[in-house]
């Protein structure tokens, strides 16, 4: 695994890019993709989450899976810990901060592989901690189906929730947006209220913190999510995406491409925390201007250029930079 270079920048590709990077190395057709993905491993620090060794073990030939693990290996990456099914870390370190303003800010970057798995079994933890690699990982989990059957379900929740959005937006047709995103944001301030006191119950170094400080602190939602990047920038996408679901079709087979949207927001650790990101299409559209009020570079998606050669001549400049 690699080391973190502080200075330098922090790229992270969704799936999809690092496969075509990949599949270049594989057929051994140097350029392109494949030399940005390099050039990041040699002298900056390429990201990689626990999201994309989900969407590596949904690949259904075990070797290939394992050639591209050990791909992975081999670019030596640093990692972003994608929270999977465990209290937000950005409300604990918010909270951590109320008691002692100089605790540093929350990053899930991390030169420790071992550090991103918060949910898998004991046995796959042993073998990790024995050898920590992402090829360990697979040979310890590929025959398991554990994390697959996990990625399956994920899909169905997230198509679930997709039309569960669909029908609550419709509902809501006739109500000005702005007064709709203001039900939304008092709906969130709720849950994050809610949130920030499960989460003070379940640390004892947090204990000091009463409901009232907790109230004040969500008092101002806007400022309090300015505070905790990713919930701020999945929580734009959603709104953003909810709204578009007006214009679509439960019923029509394009629906189903929302069972990824789980996955797409998980990916959006690396919109808040890394120089560098790419995404699909969609995503980019929901996140608009987002990473630039924030002080990154806009998202770099192939949908969003002429070409492939654009693309790839965009990641060099910001690389750059």
């Amino acid at each position: 695994m690699g080391d973190i270079r502080i200075s330098q920048k922090k790229v992270y590709l969704d799936w999809s890019h690092l496969c075509e990077a990949f599949d270049e190395y594989q057929n051994n057709t140097p350029g392109g993709l494949l030399e940005f993905v390099n050039e990041v491993s040699n002298s900056h620090n390429i990201c990689i989450s626990f999201t994309h060794l989900i969407e590596l073990l949904a690949g259904s030939v075990k070797e290939k899976v394992l050639r591209r693990a050990k791909w992975i290996d081999n670019l030596k990456p640093i990692w972003v810990k994608s929270a999977w099914g465990i209290p937000s870390p950005e409300i604990r370190n918010v909270l951590a901060r109320m008691l002692d303003p100089n605790v540093l800010l929350y990053s899930p970057i991390t030169s420790s592989f071992i550090l991103i798995f918060n949910n898998v079994s004991p046995s796959s933890s042993a073998d990790i901690l024995k050898d920590p690699t992402v090829s360990a990982f697979v040979n310890a989990t590929y025959e398991q189906n554990e994390i697959v059957l996990r990625h399956n379900k994920l899909k169905l929740a997230s198509l679930l929730e997709a039309k569960a959005m669909k029908k609550d937006r419709d509902a809501a047709s006739a109500v000005p947006k702005y007064k709709v995103l203001d039900i939304l944001y008092r709906k969130l301030q709720a849950s994050l209220i809610e949130e920030a006191k499960t989460i003070r119950s379940l640390y004892a170094d947090l204990a000091a913190i009463t409901d009232e400080k907790i109230e004040e602190m969500f008092s101002d939602i806007h400022a309090a999510l300015n505070e905790m990047p990713f919930l701020a920038v999945s929580d734009s996408v959603q709104k953003n995406l909810s709204f578009d679901l007006r214009n679509e079709q439960i019923d029509s087979q394009n629906f189903e491409k929302h069972s990824s949207d789980y996955f797409d927001r998980t990916h959006l650790w690396g919109a808040a925390y890394c120089d560098i990101f790419t995404c699909d299409g969609k995503t980019s559209k929901y996140l608009n201007d987002y990473r630039i009020r924030i002080g990154f570079f806009k998202q770099v998606a192939k949908q969003d250029f002429g070409s492939r050669e654009e693309m790839i001549a965009e990641l060099w400049r910001q690389l750059r930079a």
